[in-house]
């Protein structure tokens, strides 16, 4: 997810591995996504990259 790489969504140079795989609901996902942060909310380097409003996950599950 390039959004995630090092200056992507954030522009710092500051990067985050994640690891998943979307089985349903990837327009959910890109919602989220595009959501609006809060220049203010968040502590360090997630300072200016909180979700706001928060999002609420309701369900999550490890498949095999």
């Amino acid at each position: 997810m390039p959004g995630l790489d090092a200056g992507g969504r954030g522009g710092d140079a500051n990067g985050f591995a994640a690891f998943g795989h979307v089985t349903e609901g990837m327009d959910v996902v890109k919602k989220i996504y595009d959501s609006p942060v809060s220049p203010t909310k968040g502590d360090a380097a997630m300072k200016g990259q909180m979700l706001d409003p928060p999002v609420k996950i309701l369900h999550a599950e490890r498949v095999k």
